[in-house]
Protein backbone atom coordinates (compact mmCIF):
# COMPACT_ATOMS: atom_id res chain seq x y z
CA UNK A 1 0.00 0.00 0.00
CA UNK A 2 1.45 3.34 -1.05
CA UNK A 3 1.86 5.70 1.90
CA UNK A 4 0.86 9.34 1.48
CA UNK A 5 1.44 12.09 3.98
CA UNK A 6 -1.51 12.65 6.33
CA UNK A 7 -2.45 16.31 5.86
CA UNK A 8 -5.08 16.54 8.61
CA UNK A 9 -2.99 18.91 10.76
CA UNK A 10 -2.15 21.14 7.78
CA UNK A 11 -5.85 21.22 6.85
CA UNK A 12 -6.80 22.19 10.43
CA UNK A 13 -4.25 25.02 10.43
CA UNK A 14 -5.49 26.24 7.06
CA UNK A 15 -9.09 26.34 8.33
CA UNK A 16 -8.02 28.33 11.41
CA UNK A 17 -6.17 30.85 9.21
CA UNK A 18 -9.29 31.23 7.01
CA UNK A 19 -11.56 31.62 10.04
CA UNK A 20 -9.29 34.33 11.45
CA UNK A 21 -8.83 36.27 8.21
CA UNK A 22 -5.10 35.68 8.00
CA UNK A 23 -3.73 35.83 4.45
CA UNK A 24 -1.66 32.82 3.43
CA UNK A 25 -0.65 30.68 0.48
CA UNK A 26 -0.82 26.90 0.36
CA UNK A 27 1.23 24.69 -1.92
CA UNK A 28 0.49 21.03 -2.56
CA UNK A 29 2.41 19.02 -5.12
CA UNK A 30 2.66 15.27 -5.26
CA UNK A 31 6.05 13.71 -5.69
CA UNK A 32 6.95 10.35 -7.06
CA UNK A 33 6.45 7.06 -5.27
CA UNK A 34 9.67 5.23 -4.35
CA UNK A 35 9.16 1.51 -3.74
CA UNK A 36 12.22 0.96 -1.57
CA UNK A 37 11.09 3.75 0.81
CA UNK A 38 7.40 2.83 0.50
CA UNK A 39 6.41 6.50 0.36
CA UNK A 40 6.22 9.52 -1.90
CA UNK A 41 9.29 11.75 -2.13
CA UNK A 42 9.75 15.21 -3.61
CA UNK A 43 6.22 16.10 -2.62
CA UNK A 44 5.53 19.51 -1.12
CA UNK A 45 2.80 20.47 1.32
CA UNK A 46 3.32 23.94 2.76
CA UNK A 47 1.49 26.96 4.14
CA UNK A 48 3.30 30.31 3.84
CA UNK A 49 2.32 33.60 5.44
CA UNK A 50 4.23 36.30 3.55
CA UNK A 51 2.99 39.32 5.58
CA UNK A 52 4.39 42.41 3.86
CA UNK A 53 7.11 41.10 1.58
CA UNK A 54 7.56 38.55 -1.17
CA UNK A 55 9.46 36.27 1.23
CA UNK A 56 7.52 34.04 3.62
CA UNK A 57 7.74 35.36 7.15
CA UNK A 58 6.72 32.01 8.59
CA UNK A 59 5.71 28.75 7.10
CA UNK A 60 4.89 25.19 8.02
CA UNK A 61 5.55 22.07 6.01
CA UNK A 62 4.56 18.43 6.08
CA UNK A 63 6.28 16.24 3.52
CA UNK A 64 8.84 13.50 3.19
CA UNK A 65 11.82 14.31 5.39
CA UNK A 66 10.22 17.05 7.48
CA UNK A 67 10.26 16.59 11.26
CA UNK A 68 7.13 14.59 12.09
CA UNK A 69 5.96 13.86 8.54
CA UNK A 70 5.49 10.14 9.21
CA UNK A 71 2.86 11.02 11.82
CA UNK A 72 1.30 13.82 9.74
CA UNK A 73 2.79 16.47 12.04
CA UNK A 74 4.06 19.90 11.02
CA UNK A 75 7.46 21.58 10.95
CA UNK A 76 7.74 25.38 11.29
CA UNK A 77 10.23 27.94 9.95
CA UNK A 78 10.81 31.67 9.88
CA UNK A 79 9.19 33.60 12.70
CA UNK A 80 8.02 30.28 14.12
CA UNK A 81 11.56 28.89 14.37
CA UNK A 82 13.30 28.39 17.70
CA UNK A 83 15.61 30.98 19.31
CA UNK A 84 18.55 29.69 17.23
CA UNK A 85 16.50 30.08 14.02
CA UNK A 86 16.23 26.31 13.65
CA UNK A 87 12.96 24.72 12.53
CA UNK A 88 10.64 23.22 15.11
CA UNK A 89 9.07 19.88 14.26
CA UNK A 90 6.50 17.36 15.43
CA UNK A 91 3.82 20.08 15.81
CA UNK A 92 0.06 19.77 15.69
CA UNK A 93 -2.08 22.55 14.25
CA UNK A 94 -2.97 23.43 17.85
CA UNK A 95 0.75 23.79 18.70
CA UNK A 96 1.27 26.14 15.74
CA UNK A 97 -1.79 28.23 16.64
CA UNK A 98 -0.56 28.53 20.24
CA UNK A 99 2.85 29.69 18.96
CA UNK A 100 1.18 32.25 16.68
CA UNK A 101 -0.80 33.65 19.60
CA UNK A 102 2.17 33.69 21.98
CA UNK A 103 4.28 35.59 19.42
CA UNK A 104 1.48 38.00 18.42
CA UNK A 105 1.43 36.63 14.88
CA UNK A 106 -2.28 35.75 14.98
CA UNK A 107 -3.18 39.39 14.27
CA UNK A 108 -1.49 39.74 10.88
CA UNK A 109 -3.65 40.40 7.85
CA UNK A 110 -2.55 41.61 4.43
CA UNK A 111 0.88 42.63 5.67
CA UNK A 112 -0.04 44.49 8.84
CA UNK A 113 -1.44 44.01 12.30
CA UNK A 114 -5.24 43.89 12.28
CA UNK A 115 -6.73 46.95 13.99
CA UNK A 116 -3.51 49.03 13.82
CA UNK A 117 -3.57 52.08 11.52
CA UNK A 118 -6.66 50.82 9.68
CA UNK A 119 -7.70 53.62 7.35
Amino acid sequence: MKKKVDLKELDLLEQWLKDNGISYERFDTEGEYVDILDCYVNDRHQICVPFYSAEPRWDVICHYGSYGWQQGLLESYGLLADKDNAPIGWLTAENVIRMLKERGLDKWQNGKLKGVNDD
